[in-house]
């Protein structure tokens, strides 16, 4: 017998989602066994949108597969959403009966804005993976990364190690935030001019926003990725990238994240001390043609091997945008890695040597 899990939500008046007001009701289908296999796809991926309430608004979330499977958290790239991983998530969902909860980064997709005259810091992501976990009670779980939110997964990983069992990086180059890659001194004088400029102008108000059409927002987006996005991939993350307005879209991401940071960035010294405190099974999934292929990663790849329960590093034939465009074929390495993570269980026995 196999019993399906459907969560019904209930709202807060205030529209925030509340674990203690989560009705669990279920079904029981008769049905054969059957093996999964890699080929196995999920055939209707059927999520359920919650907010995570935060002290500005909310953290958009959404929820696939089993509550009782395995936990991953979905972290997408700088200013995507959750449509980041809807192509991949129906081939790799059943196949190890995962519980992925997908977030919209604050300013993204579906989450709320940071508020006018505030700024987004460069670590603010980390902040909102801390406060999605707390909410969730998670104490064991895996991470799902994309490009900038693969990046912030590896310093989760490095500050919390006993609670991250497997971590699967899509297209992101670690040293990057570094000094010696983004000197902080160089450009600091003007950034704060922009940002001031920025604050004036009125830019960030939903006013001002500008109207596209669905077919020039499409282009637009693929135009700022150079290109790597396909237009089959805009259309989906335009799901929860845009909104109607006066007859038109507009994009629903803050304008505030295309200011400069002020944050000063550490070295990739110090970098490589801190990715040796990462302890669990590792997976890196770098695409040919992607957005960091000719970055030398070679010192992290070393710290990662030494220090993980399992490291692994897969190039594959692809633009940045991979994991959207050829998701069977990125999943055939996901899913054999996340069955040998989920068979070895947690890893609190091997962290405490910090």
């Amino acid at each position: 017998m196999r019993l399906l899990c459907r969560i019904t939500t209930q709202f807060l008046k205030n529209n925030f989602y509340s674990k203690r007001q989560s009705v669990l009701t279920c079904s029981s289908l008769f049905a054969p066994k059957r093996l999964l296999t890699t080929s196995t796809v999920l055939k209707d991926l059927n999520g359920n949108e919650f907010r995570i309430p935060t002290p500005y608004g909310h953290i958009a979330a959404v929820e696939y597969g089993d509550p009782n499977g395995h936990p991953v958290l979905a972290v997408h790239g700088w200013k995507d959403n959750v449509g980041s991983f809807e192509p991949l998530l129906p081939h790799i969902i059943e196949h190890n009966n995962l519980h992925v909860i997908a977030i919209d980064e604050t300013g993204c997709g579906h989450s709320s804005h940071m508020p006018r005259g505030s700024q987004y810091p460069m670590f603010a992501p980390l902040k909102d993976m801390r406060r999605v976990i707390n909410f969730l009670e998670w104490k064991n779980f895996s991470i799902l990364g994309h490009s900038r939110g693969a990046g912030f997964s590896f310093y989760y990983a490095a500050f919390f190690p006993e609670s991250v069992q497997c971590f699967i990086s899509i297209d992101f180059f670690g040293s990057y935030f570094t000094k010696e890659l983004c000197p902080f001194y160089k450009q600091e004088a003007s950034n704060i001019d922009k940002i001031l400029k920025f604050e004036q102008s009125g830019n960030g108000s939903s006013e001002n926003r500008r109207i596209y059409t669905e077919e020039e927002a499409i282009k637009s987006l693929m135009k700022a990725t150079d290109f790597a996005l396909t237009e089959k991939s805009a259309q989906i993350l335009m799901k929860r990238g845009t909104k109607p307005q006066n007859g038109g879209v507009v994009f629903t991401r803050d304008s505030k994240q295309n200011l400069p940071y002020l944050d000063p960035l550490h070295s990739k010294v110090e970098y490589l001390e801190l990715m040796s405190k990462v302890k669990c099974d590792v997976l890196i999934i770098m695409a040919s043609k992607g957005m960091f292929s000719t970055y030398d990663n070679k010192d992290l790849f070393n710290v990662l091997q030494q220090n993980c329960r399992s490291f692994k590093q897969v190039r594959m034939e692809g633009d940045h945008f991979l994991h959207m465009d050829i998701p069977e074929q990125v999943a055939s390495h996901i899913n054999p890695f996340f069955e040998q993570s989920i068979q070895k269980g947690a890893i609190t026995n091997l962290v405490f040597a910090l």
